[in-house]
C-alpha cells in the first residue's frame, strides 16, 4: 500500500524501482531478466529496455519465443523425424514406392508425403526431392477413391 491505496505490482519491477533510487521505469521500456529466468529478481540480472530489445533478447539470446528454431523435429507439432523425412525422399526418389505407401508406412497424409518429396516442407531436411508431377497417372489408373 502506498499512501493508504492498494497498488499490484509485479516483483521484478519493484525490485528494479527500489534498486535505481526509486525511479520509475520510463514509458514504453520494460524490466528484462538478463539471465532469461523470470524468477531470478537480482538487481544484477534487471535491466531497462524496449519492447523490441526484449524480444531480440528473448529469441537471438536465450533461443526462446516464437522465433526460437523450430525448424524439423525441433517443431512440437511435428509427426516425423529428420531421419524419417530423409528416408522418405529416398525411398520415394528410388522408384518403387507411391506417396500413398509411404502415407501408411509413416501413419501420415498423403498431401504431408507430396509436400516432403517436393520440397515444399521440411526443406532444411536432407534428402531428394523434385517435381514429380510426371509420376501422376494420367487416366484409367489403379486408383482407389473413398467417398
Amino acid at each position: 500500500m502506498v499512501f493508504g491505496r492498494r497498488y499490484h505490482a509485479c516483483a521484478h519491477r519493484v525490485v528494479w524501482i527500489h534498486f535505481n533510487s526509486g525511479r520509475m521505469i520510463p514509458h514504453g521500456m520494460e524490466v528484462n531478466h538478463k539471465n532469461g529466468v523470470k524468477t531470478d529478481n537480482r538487481p544484477e540480472n534487471l535491466e531497462i529496455v524496449t519492447r523490441s530489445e526484449n524480444i531480440k533478447h528473448a529469441t537471438r539470446i536465450l533461443q526462446t519465443g516464437r522465433a526460437a528454431n523450430q525448424w524439423g523435429q525441433e517443431n512440437h507439432a511435428t509427426k516425423l523425424t529428420d531421419e524419417q523425412v530423409e528416408l522418405i525422399r529416398n525411398l520415394y526418389a528410388s522408384g518403387p514406392m507411391t506417396q500413398l505407401d509411404l502415407a501408411k508406412m509413416f501413419q501420415v497424409s498423403h498431401q504431408s508425403i507430396s509436400r516432403i518429396v517436393r520440397g515444399d516442407r521440411r526443406q532444411k531436411q536432407a534428402g531428394p526431392t523434385a517435381d514429380y508431377t510426371q509420376n501422376r497417372s494420367r487416366g484409367g489408373g489403379n486408383h482407389q477413391f473413398i467417398l
